[in-house]
Order: structure tokens, then C-alpha cells, then sequence
């Protein structure tokens, strides 16, 4: 009886490792078929970024790049870095970029976007006039 026991314990273990092997070949095609799925060609990937790009308005572009003027404008103070290299002249780009594209973008923002650009472009402004003080 004990050896019965033994059999049909023997067979679920060989069975679940075969099931267990057979899975794991299946995910690994998957796996495969997915990875030659994802392959674009370059027309295929230039089309794919076209649509995502006509998707998105061009404020939101224009946002995000104001985004990163003002980091580049506080970097360029030397707000997150070491003093010695701070290039007051690229932070004054940077702000001056700052302040044309928000007044070409006023018109196209709600009001509370508005009020958010104007907010950072007053605060890059005295942060500009108090590193320069500083630096002389």
C-alpha cells in the first residue's frame, strides 16, 4: 500500500515538473515571438513617434521646455552646484529664453498655468540678482 502511495507521489512530481518545463518553453517562445513583435522597422518607429507627437498639443511641448530652462537657468546660478562653476551669462539665457516663450504662451494657457509661469519666471528673475550679487 505504501508503495502505491509512492507511485502516484512520484507521478505528480514528474507530472508538475513537466508541466513546470513545458510552461517555461512556452513563455520562452512568447517571449520570443514578443521580442520579434516589438522590432520596428525605421519607417515604421518614425510613424509611431509622428502619431505621438501630433497627438500632443504644442503648449505641452513648449511647457515642458520651459521646465527646463528653469533648471538650466538655477543650475547655471549655481543653486545645485559647486560656486566655481557658475555661468551667470547662461543662466541670463536661459531666463531671457524664460521670458519670450512665456509671453508668446500666455495666450494658450489657462489661468492658473499663467499664474504658475509667471511665479517661476519672477523667482528665476531675483534668484539671477541675488547670485550675481553674490558673485561679486
Amino acid at each position: 500500500m505504501k508503495e502505491g502511495k509512492d507511485k502516484e507521489k512520484t507521478k505528480k512530481v514528474k507530472s508538475k515538473s513537466t508541466r513546470s518545463a513545458k510552461s517555461r518553453k512556452s513563455e520562452t517562445a512568447q517571449g520570443k515571438s514578443s521580442q520579434k513583435a516589438t522590432k520596428l522597422t525605421d519607417e515604421e518607429f518614425i510613424k509611431r513617434l509622428q502619431d505621438q507627437l501630433m497627438a500632443r498639443p504644442v503648449r505641452e511641448f513648449v511647457l515642458e521646455f520651459l521646465s527646463t530652462l528653469s533648471m538650466l537657468a538655477y543650475i547655471r546660478m549655481g543653486v545645485y552646484q559647486e560656486k566655481d562653476k557658475v555661468d551667470l551669462n547662461q543662466a541670463r539665457l536661459a531666463i531671457d529664453c524664460y521670458s519670450s516663450l512665456t509671453e508668446q504662451l500666455k495666450s494658450h494657457l489657462s489661468s492658473s498655468e499663467k499664474e504658475q509661469v509667471i511665479a517661476t519666471l519672477d523667482s528665476l528673475r531675483f534668484s539671477f540678482v541675488k547670485y550675481s550679487n553674490k558673485k561679486s
